[in-house]
Parts: C-alpha cells; structure tokens; sequence
C-alpha cells in the first residue's frame, strides 16, 4: 500500500504594492486630514407669485348711432323746445304783469271806497235820494264793480301765469329730448373699449 502524500505548504502572503513613505522609526506614517469642506451657499428665497392680472371688464355695448334724418329731427325738438320755452316766458311774464298790476288797482280801489262810503253815510244817502246823494251813490257803485273787476282780471292774471309756467316746462321736456339725441349721435361716433394697456378710443372724426 501507497502512502498518502503530504499536504502542500500555504503560499506566502504577496507583498503589498504600495508600502507607502519610508520611516526611520518603522511607525506608519500619519494620516493627512481631509481638507475642510466649503459650506454651501444659502439658499435665496423663491420670488412671490406674480399677481394675475384681471381681465378688463366687457366692454358695453355701444348707443346706436342716429341717421341723418334722426339728427336732422333731434335738432328740430332742440329748436322747438327752445321757442317753446320763449314762448312760455314771453307768458309767463305778461301773467305776472296782469296779476300784479290789477292786484295793485284793486288795494287802491278799496281805499277809495273806504272813502266814498264815508262820504255815503255822512249825506245819509240810504234814506234821501236828492242833492249829492245820486253823484255818491254813483260813485260807490262805480268803485264797486272796479274792485270786483281787478279781482277778476286778477284771477285770468294768475291763469296766465300758470300756464306760462307750464308751457315753458314743456318747452323745456322738449329741448332736453332734442339735446339728449345729439348727444347720443356723438357719443355713437366714438367708442372707448377697455384694453390690457389702457383704453382704446375709435370713432369717426
């Protein structure tokens, strides 16, 4: 019978191939300190959100404009309107005129007739009917039916005045109508439309 054969010897450890610096003592030599790392630089803030712009409001539609027959009409009612309110002035006037001065004749007449009851009285005229009690007794009538005209010329002064005032007013109503067309036409010639950038005007000129 065979022997069995000895195991092989373990393989020596390989040298290593970087043995570093050479030292005199045989101590390994000192480890270099990593260089200091540079702090990072600070975050900046994130800007704000812009804010969103709003849109600009709808633009309103525009008056329609006015033909040439509707602004030859308008101006028509401005012309009448304005006589109209003359007209009614020229009225207004002449009432004020009538009231004030039957108004002034009918406080004179009454003083008058203050009088001539006096003298009435004093010739006992209600009783006799001879010498001076006819001419007084035609007087008083006379200053009478005076007071009582001036206070209806009076009255008619006062209904004149009324509508002159009133016709004045409608003169008035209509001028407005008249003034207030036109300026729609013109208004009608130009449009202003809200933009992003400001306002935008357009029209004829």
């Amino acid at each position: 019978m065979t022997s069995p054969a000895p195991p092989a010897p373990a393989p020596e450890p390989a040298p290593s191939a970087d043995p570093g610096p050479w030292s005199p003592t045989g101590e390994p030599p000192p480890v270099e300190a990593a260089p200091p790392t540079e702090p990072a630089p600070p975050t900046e803030p994130a800007p704000p959100p812009e804010p969103e712009t709003a849109a600009p409001p709808p633009a309103s539609p525009p008056p329609p404009a006015l033909t040439p027959t509707d602004t030859a009409q308008a101006k028509k009612m401005r012309t009448a309107g304005a006589g109209t309110m003359i007209a009614g002035g020229i009225v207004t006037l002449a009432g004020f005129a009538v009231t004030l001065g039957f108004t002034l004749r009918g406080n004179k007449l009454e003083k008058d007739l203050v009088g001539a009851e006096d003298a009435y009285q004093l010739g006992d005229c209600s009783r006799v009917t001879t010498g001076d009690c006819p001419s007084l007794t035609a007087n008083r009538n006379e200053i009478r039916q005076g007071i009582l005209d001036a206070d209806r010329m009076t009255a008619v002064g006062g209904g004149i005045l009324a509508g002159g005032i009133l016709v004045t007013a409608i003169g008035g109503i209509i001028y407005r109508v008249g003034v207030k067309r036109l300026t729609n036409a013109d208004v009608a010639r130009v449009r202003v439309s809200p933009t992003f950038g400001g306002l935008s005007i357009s029209g004829r000129f």
